[in-house]
Formats: C-alpha cells, sequence, structure tokens
C-alpha cells in the first residue's frame, strides 16, 4: 500500500515534467544581431533561417528553392520593414525543426542578395510567425539555445515579467516610455523585432509628430533597407531613457526612421525595440495564450556599441569584397578622405578576408583607437589611418 501511495503522489509529477518536455532544443548562432536557427524544407539538410519575429510569412532565398528543387508558386508581393517586396508563394511545405515538422506551410520566395551583402554571409531564409502562432517558443541568450514547446500543456514557471501578447501585422508590440534629452517623455507601443539590428527606432509619423530630430542630440544619417533592396533614410542620435515594464535602460543608440513605406511608416506602432535591447533577456514568447515573459540575463548591463568610424560597410553583390556603403558627414571616415565604393582590402596590417564583416564593424566601433586601414579606390591603393571617435 506505501508503495501505491508514493506512486499516485508522484504520478502528477511525472506528468507535469513529460508535458513540459520540449518539442525541440537546437542550439542557435548569433551573427551580428541576428540569431540564426537550423531548420529543413521537406526534410532537406540543414539551412540556416534568421528567427524573426517581425516576419509573417516564411522567407526562403530563390537561390536555396532553386538548389530545392522547388518549382516556382505564384507571383505575389509583400510588405518588409523598408517597403514592397515581390516574390513567389509555394504552398503547401513542410518545415522541420528539431525533431518535429510544421506542416502545410506557405514559403515566400524571393531574392535575399541584398540582405546577404549587408549582413556578410549567405542566408537561405526566415521565419518567425509560421512557428510562433501555433507553439510556445523559449530563446535562452545566456545558454544560445532556442526551446519550443507545445502550447496546449505549456506552463511558465521562470522568473520574468510578464507582457501581454498585442499583434498588429502579425508582429508583437508592448507599451514602452522614452525619456528624450531635452526631458520630453513619450508613452506608446513598440514592436519586440528580433530581426531588426538596432537597439530603439522610431516610426517615421513619430519622428515628424514630435520633431524628434532635435531632440535627440547629436546625430548621423545613413540608410537602410530590410529584404528588398530599395533603402530608406534614417538618423541615429540617443534617447536618455528607454523604460517598459520594471526595465530601463540609459543613454541608449536610437534610430529616426524617415521610410514612407513598411512598417516602420506605420502610425499606431510607434517604433522598434531591437535586438540590441533583446539580446539582454531570455524571452519565451506564448503566442496561444497572448503571453511573453523577458527575464534578464548576464547581458543585461552590457555596454551599447555605437559607430566610431562613420563608415558604412557592406559585400558587393559577388559577396567577395568589402565595400564603404556610406561615408557619414563629419565622421572620422570624411576627415581622413575615404569614399563611397571604396574597397577595404587589409586592416591593421591583415587582410580584410580574415575577418568577417561583423568583426570589422566591432572593430569600428573600438572609441579612441587608431585603425589602418588598406583601401582600393579607382584602381590606385593606398593606406589610411583613421583614429576612431565616436560620433553621437
Amino acid at each position: 500500500m506505501r508503495r501505491l501511495t508514493i506512486f499516485l503522489f508522484a504520478l502528477p509529477l511525472f506528468l507535469q515534467l513529460q508535458a513540459q518536455a520540449p518539442l525541440a532544443t537546437m542550439p542557435y548562432e548569433i551573427y551580428g544581431d541576428f540569431m540564426i536557427i537550423p531548420i529543413e524544407i521537406n526534410h532537406s539538410e540543414s539551412l540556416d533561417f534568421i528567427f524573426d519575429t517581425a516576419d509573417g510569412l516564411t522567407v526562403l532565398n530563390n537561390i536555396t528553392a532553386d538548389h530545392l528543387g522547388l518549382k516556382s508558386g505564384k507571383k505575389q508581393k509583400g510588405t518588409g520593414a523598408g517597403g514592397l517586396i515581390t516574390g513567389q508563394l509555394i504552398k503547401h511545405q513542410e518545415v522541420d525543426i528539431g525533431t518535429f515538422a510544421i506542416e502545410d506551410v506557405e514559403l515566400y520566395v524571393t531574392s535575399l542578395n541584398h540582405l546577404e551583402m549587408a549582413l556578410g554571409r549567405h542566408i537561405d531564409g526566415i521565419i518567425g510567425y509560421d512557428l510562433l502562432k501555433n507553439y510556445v517558443v523559449e530563446i535562452s541568450y545566456d545558454d544560445k539555445e532556442f526551446h519550443i514547446y507545445d502550447s496546449k500543456d505549456f506552463q511558465y514557471e521562470g522568473d520574468g515579467q510578464e507582457f501581454d501578447v498585442k499583434l498588429t501585422w502579425s508582429i508583437p508590440h508592448i507599451p514602452a516610455k522614452v525619456e528624450l534629452v531635452n526631458g520630453e517623455v513619450l508613452e506608446g507601443e513598440y514592436w519586440v523585432d528580433t530581426g531588426a539590428r538596432t537597439s530603439l527606432d522610431f516610426n517615421t509619423p513619430l519622428v515628424h509628430k514630435h520633431g524628434l530630430l532635435d531632440k535627440v542630440g547629436e546625430y548621423y544619417t545613413y540608410y537602410t533597407a530590410g529584404i528588398g533592396a530599395k533603402e530608406a533614410e534614417h538618423h541615429k542620435g540617443r534617447v536618455k531613457k528607454l523604460s517598459f515594464g520594471d526595465f530601463s535602460f540609459d543613454n541608449v543608440p536610437t534610430g529616426l526612421s524617415e521610410a514612407a513605406r513598411g512598417i516602420q511608416s506605420n502610425k499606431k506602432v510607434d517604433g522598434i525595440i531591437g535586438d540590441e535591447i533583446l539580446e539582454r533577456f531570455n524571452i519565451t514568447f506564448d503566442y496561444p495564450k497572448k503571453k511573453m515573459y523577458f527575464e534578464p540575463n548576464a547581458l543585461y548591463d552590457k555596454e551599447f556599441l555605437v559607430d566610431a568610424s562613420g563608415i558604412g560597410l557592406q559585400l558587393d553583390p559577388t559577396q567577395s569584397k568589402v565595400l564603404i556603403h556610406e561615408v557619414h558627414e563629419h565622421s572620422p571616415a570624411m576627415e581622413a578622405g575615404l569614399q563611397v565604393n571604396d574597397e577595404i582590402t587589409g586592416v591593421n596590417g591583415k587582410p580584410a578576408s580574415n575577418f568577417s564583416l561583423v568583426e570589422l564593424r566591432e572593430m569600428l566601433c573600438e572609441d579612441g583607437k587608431i585603425l589602418e586601414l588598406e583601401v582600393s579606390s579607382g584602381g590606385a591603393k593606398k593606406t589610411i589611418a583613421i583614429e576612431l571617435k565616436e560620433v553621437i
């Protein structure tokens, strides 16, 4: 009788542990500010996909689609962060993640070459809402692990702060408060976007409504694009404080959009909280229960990296050369005479090919250091030393 009693008490705990077991656990790679997870399409070889909470359709690189022998589907226009993009829909596909499969997925096939040029590596696709809408997704930035749970039996058991999931264009957003450098406070809704290479961004309508260019201190102008090749003007300054829930961050680098189309032209949502903030938490997304949970991790107090060169880098279309894509005004790069389309062939006496684009960008953020660049410009080669200094 005693054994039977012990068994009856232990059974609910056993069932609870079984219910909480993830459907899949996988390591992921952080490349720059992007989270790269391994998935398969129709039991293919492992493919590199960006996990992006702002992705409404599962996107497949057209080169990868050709490699997998997927036939062209119906032509369709879509909306990216910067505006309209054109691709083809291929219906009724299977996405395999770890040991389980998502059936009947619609793939949006388009060129990702421009994204790869900016990122500095090959990407097979992007996935977000198709995974999030039916499953619980837990991201552990501490362990660099990605856990997926059956939503029916999942119960959150961590110490994170709970937020309601509100969706606009299939993208989650939460209330946040921003204090500007002049002391003005703005409260609004901000997208939670794991695919945004930023800490905080203001959408175009908010920028214009409140004249924010005059309220973010010193700023510089740059251009950015998402999946599509069309670039939109942006500016980078700082805000005094960003707060959401019980969390707050001081002196946050902030983008100000001038995009006329896409998600950053949205009037109902004020901006984006991007991966430079999100990486400071372990996050659980539970869309079926309309909840998400933020738990601070070891990166919570990490210093924000800010460009100190005035150089915008990207690869050439063949993805074999490192090019200067932008030179910001009043920056060390402009003072040194660097020009758009100059090729960087060496850094501090080493070939540029020794470094990833991510590593090169990190080197350009080392305020106070002197960087020696070997540059090919108009067929002529030269060596230029620039003293790095934060421009905002």
